[in-house]
This record gives structure tokens, sequence and C-alpha cells, in this order.
């Protein structure tokens, strides 16, 4: 006997498809369009020309679903119009049994309710996107709660809640959850902004009965929210103690966490690390809407190869200049300005918004680390950009501190430390722009009470030619010179006789990538990338060179992370196909992002083309960068014979899972002593990162908690440049000299007439990084005495200097500020047996006039 049989299986999937929203397809061109209806099988799209307009419109009668008309804003006359639907009876309840979610619902005022508290149920397409009332057995409106899918679980949708909507309990402790479908809940949106025309007779909502909804004050945190910031990403993260979960008891999101442990903030997209990045939705009425993280970067792909706004990268690199302003820019090309320490405290109140929201808790308190490099710096910058939450500096570990007082904490618990003996540390730590390298002393003592624990740090080298993304750049550069093979171009010398030039056991020999940065070079012509040289051409050439660069530098990041981010991975592709191949992990590139430009004219490409790479290229491509930093750092301590005084050295920085940074310290100390663990659990493992948050929330639970009394000490740093001037015959003489700890005030004479001093700055190889330039107006000057100068800068400028100025001199007195980073020159000058003194001006070692930004268009 035939028949028919259920296929649930078909069923889900059909329920399950792909749905576009208006929103979506405006902001895409006529080939995305068509290409959605060939994937789609829309006949008519496909068949039939038709512009963009008509494009749009048969996606959306086919495929589309109407935009997010979703409640966001409270408003007392739309909660009294929603009521008036129930008290007239207007709304038709459905029952569908498989529809249910917890009888008990927690809810936490002033802050939102999201997929981490687990409200959920089965998905169904209908109620996607869509609004739902929480009513009391009286009718009254409780809560405007919203339905939405979760990325990583597409069986459910959840049941979620802003932190601007209210909620609030009834008297009777029996509630109802409607749910309504996509028409009717757009109906509801109307109906509560009263947008116009006639109240519906009846709205049809799925009933979902719940036994009780109980609102909670949230829960005030006793220890500082501690807020790792990074250049390519931030983490944050907070104590939890037995206090904590009493006053959680019984909500569903308390029990995802570990009672007296360090926790992080889990972000919207569900990872513990968010991208430090800032974008910008919408300039209204010049007030911008910022979006942050992993939706800025969402935003910045969505977009065409022609559309631009801002985005913000890299901007721990703003500390130097905070008050300079940015121009902010939305899609439709509104703009307005805005400070840089204004945007910097708009991701770091996003953090603590979502870390409130995570842990359902209310931040009273929060402590930034401060890198180890300009720490004077950003100390003064995030004090005051959030006064409102900085705990006071005295006796704070900073980054370098902060890994190493986690990694002794760790050895105390473990005892793998003998009491009172000194051990030394160096603590290297590769960021995204920057590597720095410390020295530590520590030792300690247990009096039966508490630990006493001494340490003692001092920064002894850095590098800021090299970091996590200079890497991320030298693979561009790879994937950039095989596109352009690819795309039917010549170079002057093939990418794989590249590689071979790179394989040499020279390591880091001066000239490595001279060849490679000529092809590069070569390649501009043909796919091209230095946006900032395309400011006078048109926008819409601006914008496609633009993209290029960002969606290149982006799967350059994702190549390197899938290479590094684990264990195993030999072989990486990059397509804009789908791929089935298990054995390569493939790194997923949009359609219609890149031009080429052939004839002066620009082509935009449709299909990226398969790129596959091997372990070993990469491992070329990038051993020579990291050899070089490595010698850089650890040469002078070699050639000191210092290195045998440390015990061990711990790696930090998520670079520094990459294997070739072992093989190049080995060549300086025994591989036993480097300290750092990789997991092979995927690429979102962040144990490197975790261990600055790690260490500073364990140093302020033992000090608060009289665990361990802590003294922390901080020796002059050794500075990796020197300053130097030209006396009037030419020859050159050193001002000051960043290697060495002891500050000592030197000169340089001019005659009365050149007011114009020239200043070098050169690293520590000598190279010049810099010139500044000190110009002197005489108005500026004011006669003084002696007693005067020492009094504003006490011995630095000792009696025998000012006394041995000559008539018409013109002496400029230099000398370091180790711990802001910089250095200071105060001229003086003797006119007819006076002294005459002018202001002190300070000059930052580093700043955005010569150190390297990936960003700046000319890459």
């Amino acid at each position: 006997m035939s028949g028919y049989i259920l296929n649930r299986e078909g069923l889900r999937e059909k329920e399950k498809k792909t749905l576009y929203r208006l929103s979506e397809l405006e902001l895409m061109t006529t080939h995305q369009l068509r290409e959605i209806c060939r994937r789609e099988r829309i006949i008519q799209g496909i068949l039939n020309p038709m512009d963009k307009e008509e494009l749009v419109h048969t996606i959306m009668r086919y495929r589309g679903t109407k935009d997010q008309l979703l409640i966001h804003s409270a408003s007392e006359t739309g909660i009294r119009m929603l009521e008036m639907m129930f008290d007239n009876r207007r709304i038709v309840p459905l029952r569908e049994k498989v529809l249910q979610i917890p009888s008990r619902l927690i809810v936490y005022e002033g802050l939102s309710v999201d997929t981490a508290d687990q409200v959920r149920m089965p998905y169904r397409s209908a109620l996607e996107n869509t609004n739902a009332l929480l009513v009391s057995r009286e009718r009254e409106v409780c809560g405007i709660f919203h339905l939405r899918t979760n990325e990583k679980d597409r069986e459910h949708l959840y049941v979620v809640r802003e932190e601007e909507m209210p909620c609030r309990e009834s008297d009777w402790k029996e509630y109802n959850l409607y749910c309504f479908p996509q028409q009717e809940s757009d109906m509801l949106f109307s109906i509560y902004y009263g947008l116009g025309g006639e109240m519906p007779e009846h709205l049809s909502a799925y009933k979902i009965p719940l036994m009780d909804v109980e609102v909670r004050r949230p829960i005030d945190l006793k220890m500082p929210l501690v807020i790792g910031f990074g250049t390519d990403s931030t983490i944050a993260g907070v104590w939890l103690d037995a206090m904590y979960f009493e006053e959680a008891k019984g909500a569903p999101f308390a029990q995802n966490f570990q009672e007296n442990a360090v926790q992080y903030t889990v972000f919207p997209d569900g990872n513990r690390m968010v991208p430090t990045v800032v974008g910008v939705a919408a300039v209204q009425e010049g007030t911008p809407q910022f979006v942050f993280g992993q939706e800025a970067v969402k935003l910045s792909n969505a977009g065409y190869v022609d559309e631009g706004f801002s985005i913000f990268y890299d901007m721990k690199r703003w500390v130097c200049d905070p008050d300079r302003e940015e121009e902010i820019t939305d899609r439709e090309g509104r703009r307005t300005f805005l400070a840089r320490r204004e945007i910097i405290r708009e991701f770091f109140m996003y953090v603590v918004r979502t870390t409130e929201n995570c842990f359902k808790c209310r931040v009273r308190q929060v402590y930034v680390p401060c890198p180890v490099r300009q720490t004077a710096l950003f100390q003064k910058l995030f004090h005051e950009i959030l006064p409102e939450y900085m705990l006071p500096d005295n006796e704070l570990p900073d980054e370098g501190v902060s890994i190493l007082y986690n990694t002794v904490s760790g050895m105390l618990e473990s005892r793998k430390l003998e009491e009172d003996t000194e051990y030394q540390a160096l603590v290297l730590d590769c960021g995204g722009t920057a590597t720095n390298l410390c020295a530590c002393q520590f030792r300690f003592h247990d009096d039966r009470v508490a630990y006493h624990i001494s340490i003692r740090a001092a920064y002894e080298n850095g590098d800021v030619d090299f970091g996590g993304n200079h890497l991320t750049y030298r693979i561009m550069q790879y994937i950039k010179l095989r596109l352009v093979e690819r795309f039917g171009f010549r170079l002057l010398v093939s990418a794989d006789a590249l590689l071979q030039d790179l394989d040499t056991d020279a390591g880091a020999a001066a000239g490595l990538y001279s060849a490679f940065e000529k092809a590069y070079e070569t390649a501009e012509q043909y796919l091209p990338t230095r946006f900032g040289e395309y400011g006078t051409r048109s926008r819409e050439a601006y914008f496609k060179v633009r993209n290029n660069f960002y969606h290149l530098f982006y799967l350059s990041e994702q190549v390197k992370k899938q290479f590094y981010g684990q264990a195993g991975i030999l072989r990486v592709g990059i397509s804009s196909d789908k791929n089935k191949d298990s054995s390569i992990a493939w790194v997923q590139a949009d359609k219609w992002k890149l031009s080429i430009q052939e004839n002066g004219a620009f082509r935009i490409i449709k299909e990226f083309p398969e790129i596959i790479i091997n372990l070993y290229e990469i491992g070329l491509v990038i051993r020579g960068e990291i050899y070089g930093a490595v010698q850089k750092l650890m040469e002078p301590l070699y050639q000191g014979d210092r290195l045998r005084d440390f015990s061990f050295l711990r790696l930090t920085g998520q670079s520094c899972k990459i294997d070739i940074f072992k093989e190049a310290l080995k060549e300086f100390i025994p591989g036993r002593m480097i300290q750092f663990r990789r997991s092979s659990k995927g690429a979102g493992d962040t144990d490197l990162k975790t261990g600055c948050v790690d260490g500073a929330l364990k140093y302020i639970r033992d000090k608060r908690l009289g665990y361990a009394q802590a003294q922390l000490y901080t020796d002059t740093p050794r500075l990796p440049y020197t300053v130097s001037a030209l006396t009037h015959n030419g020859k050159e003489v050193e001002l000051v000299n960043g290697f060495q700890r002891r500050e000592v005030t030197r000169y340089v004479s001019r005659n009365l007439e050149d007011l114009t001093l020239y200043l070098y700055l050169r690293d520590t190889e000598g190279r010049e990084r810099y010139r500044f330039c000190l110009d002197c107006a005489l108005e500026q000057f004011r006669e003084v005495t002696y007693e005067e100068i020492q009094e504003a800068y006490s011995t630095r400028i000792p009696q025998k200097d000012t006394d041995s100025i000559v008539d018409n001199e013109l002496r400029f007195f230099a000398w370091k500020r180790s711990q802001e980073w910089g250095y200071v020159i105060v001229p003086v000058y003797r006119k007819e047996e006076r002294l005459y003194m002018g202001d002190m001006q300070f000059f930052p070692f580093e700043h955005e006039g010569w150190t390297m930004n990936l960003y700046d268009g000319m890459k």
C-alpha cells in the first residue's frame, strides 16, 4: 500500500530557509542581488534583465522578510495603548505545546536579558526578530521582550530584553508571554508608537504561561572590573566571591560561573575577547552612534567596495595625542568631529555595560593595567576619561607586573618557590604594534599570617616596529602577490622565487625583504591598497582601494589565526566558495570585495580566486621579522652577559603562540627557561591574553583580603633611544641617552642669533627615526636669577653650567623624563651679564610622526 511519509528533516530545512531584509538588500550591488537570485533559484531574477530596484523587489517577494520593527524605547503612552488591546479582548491567543520557556523568569533592573540567560523556545521563522509582551493576570503589560536567534544555536529562539526597557512585577503571581508572528508584531509596533491607522480588530499571538516573574536589583561587585586593553583585542574579567553567588541564587546565568575565581566577560558574539574596533553606524544631528567589537567588523564587511564610513583600529596609539579630533562619517556622508579620548571612553563604557549585563551587576570600580611603556601617559588618560570608575594608582601593577604576579601566584600555589630566595625573570610581551621586554626580580616570605611578596620591575628594551599586526602585514603582502599572479599579471620576480630568497639561515639578515618589497611595489599597480594616495581621486576610486586594503588585511589576520591559533593546521585556503576538503582549514572571502586596475580603470572581481597556503610558506614570510625582533631585544642582554641571571622568560601576547618565537629565543637562552602554554582547543584560545587580567585581579584580591602584602618597585626604565644635536661646527653631541638608567643633564650651545635647534632621535641601532625642530622667540624669555632657575628645576640645571654661559650664548639644557617616555629642553641665554630663561618644552620619544601605522593608507 502506497502512502505519504512525514519528512521531518525536510520540514525543518524548509523552516530555516534564508530570508533577506530590505535594509540588507539595499546595501548590495546589482551583481550581488543577481547572485542571490541564482543561489535561491529565483527564476524571474535570473532570466529577466532587471535593475537594482527591480531585483530588490523580486527578492523581497520570494525570499524577503520585513525590517525589524522592534520596540526599543520606553513609552507610558505606548504601554497604555497595548493594554487597551488586552482590555478590549483583541488579542487572540494561539497555542502550540512545543513553544515553552522556563516557567520562572528572573529580570534585573536596568540590565538586559540576553542569550546567556537561556530563556529560549524552539525555532519558528515566523517569530524571528519579533516583539513579545509579558502580561499579568490583570492584563497589565509588565515588560516588552524580543525573540532573536543565536549564531551558535539555530535550533532555538531566545527571549531577550534591552536594558533600556522597564520590567515590573505584578501583584498576582501569574503571567503570560505573548509572542506575535511577524505581521502582528509589526502592527504591535505601530500601535505602541502611534503611527496612525485604526486599531485592528484582533491580533493573534502564541500564549506561553509563566508561574512567576522576579525583578531583582543588580548585584554590587565588591572587586573592580579589570580591562585588558589591547591593540587588536580587549578582554575583561571580574572576581566573583561567595557573596555574589548568594545574591544570584536561583538565577540560571550564575550556573555558568565559578565561585572564588576569575570570570571573563562574554561579549555578544559569544567570545571572551572583543576586537578593539569602533565603527560609526550613523550620525544623527551631529551625534555619532557607534558600534563596537565584532559588530563594527561586521558593519565594515557588509558594505560594498565604493562605500565608506569611519571605523577606528589601533586606538591604543592615540595615547600621545588624545585631544586630537577624528572625523566621524557614516554611510550617508554625514559627518562630525570628536576627540579621540571620547571615542576611547565610548569603547570602555561599552565593555563596562557588557560586563554588567553579563554578570547582572553594577560595576563600581575599573582598573586598566597600563602598558610597561608610556605608563604615566596611559594612567593620566584613563583617569581623565573614566574618573567615576578609576582606582587610585598606589602600588597597582602595570601589564608586565600583572603577568608576573599571575605566574608567581601560580608557583606559590603549586609550591615551586623557595622562601627568601631571589628570583629574576624576563617578561616578553608581543602586542599588536609593539613588543616590550621587562626584567623583574621577586622574592617572598611566609610569616604564617600572609605572604610578603616583593617585586621589582624595570623596562629593558622594546621594538615599535614589530608586533602581531606587522606579521599580519607580511602575510598580506604575500597574499597580494599570489593574487596578482592569479589575476594573470606578471611580477618582476615570482612569488615562489621570492620565497626561495627568504629561505636562508641568516635569520634577520639586513635587506632580507628588499626583493619582497620591490615585488610588492610592482603589485600595487595591479591590486592597489594604498588608499592614502587616492585622496585627490574620485570617491569611488578611493573607497575601492580602501576596501582592497581592509579586506586583504582581514583575510590575512584570519589566515594567521588559523595557522597559529591551534596546533596541527598545515594548510589554509582562501576562497569565496564553500569548500569541502576537510584537510584544509578554509577562510571565507566575500565576493565583490576586490577591485583590480587595468588600463587605468578599476574592475570589480566577482569570485575571489582560490589560494592555498601551507605552513612552510607562511613560516618563511614571517621568520625574518621574528628573528630580527628577538635579536634586537635580546642582544644587549646577551652581550652584557646578563641572561644567565634570569630563572625563566614568560611569553605573553597572542603572537607568541608562533613556534618561530621559541626557535629564535633558543639562540640566546635554553628552551626550558621559556614559559608559555599553547592550547590545541582552537583559535579562540586566550591563555596568553588572560594572564594580565588574572594577575591584576589576584593582586587586588590578595591585598584586600590580606592574603599577601605585596610591595612593588619600579626602576628607571632603559629607553631604547638617544637624542643628539649639532654644534656650531657640525659636531654631533649626545643630549639624552635613554639606555642609561641614571638621569643626567646635558647641553648644547648656540649663538644668540640662531634660535632654532634641530634634535635627532635615534634608536638602538643608531638609525635616525625623527628630527625635532625647537624654535625659540626672544619675547618668550624672561630675566631670571639662578635661584629662580633652581626653584623651577631644582638641581636639574647646575649653577656651574649657568655661570659658564658667556654673553650672547644660548644654551639648551636637556634631560629625559623616563616615566613620561620623553625628554625636555630648557633654553637659557646671557645678555649683558643677565640671565634669561625660556619655557620648558617636552618632546615624546614616540609619536605618530614616525612610528609605523599600518592603517595610514600607505601600505
